[in-house]
């Protein structure tokens, strides 16, 4: 019943928005879900959608236990299909423009202390020592990690030529497509 809809929002998430496939994946299967269960409790069409709707569908996932980040991402992706159907002439209003999410949890990611990461990169060094090739690129690959904080799908997205020794940065390609410099020390050097 809704399938033209999902198979139009996933291309204009791809061609016009530009989300990385996993992006355009989860939001799918999320705007999926969400018209699945709205269509358990009466919606025929995208009019039939309604704040009250939509609200349910996020306690039903609060009651099961899901998480908060979870909850948040499938809240947008209600957000950003609606205001699209609304748009785009698919439905004559926006049912999920107001709804909202709980906050995600606000703690930060566990991180090597300073002992475990000199640990870490002192081992990766004496398996160096033999020259192997792979070798040395898993102790480029923590130094540039540990001396810049890339994310590690930037370091594997790098090339060659996105590393400059002599100013001592490296160019990586991150979330949405984005590029930015970053510079690291002498010893990722």
């Amino acid at each position: 019943m809704f399938d033209d809809a999902v198979q139009d929002f996933e291309r204009f998430l791809t061609y016009e928005r530009g989300r990385s496939r996993h992006t355009v994946r989860a939001y799918v299967a999320d705007v999926t879900l969400m018209l699945g269960v709205c269509q358990a409790q009466g919606a025929t069409s995208l009019d039939d959608l309604d704040l009250a709707m939509l609200r349910s569908w996020l306690a039903g996932m609060s009651a099961a236990g899901l998480a908060r980040a979870t909850m948040g991402r499938r809240a947008s992706a209600a957000r950003t299909f609606t205001g699209w159907a609304r748009r785009t002439g698919r439905s004559c209003g926006d049912a999920a423009a107001r709804l909202q999410a709980p906050r995600a949890d606000g703690h930060l990611p566990t991180v090597l202390r300073r002992e475990q990461a000199t640990r870490l990169l002192d081992l990766a060094g004496v398996r160096a020592d033999d020259a192997r090739p792979t070798h040395l690129r898993d102790v480029a690959a923590l130094e540039l990690l540990y001396g810049t904080g890339v994310r590690v799908g930037e370091l594997v997205g790098l090339d060659v030529d996105d590393v400059d020794l002599d100013r001592r940065t490296v160019r990586v390609l991150g979330k949405g497509d984005k590029e930015r410099v970053v510079p690291f020390g002498l010893p990722a050097g």
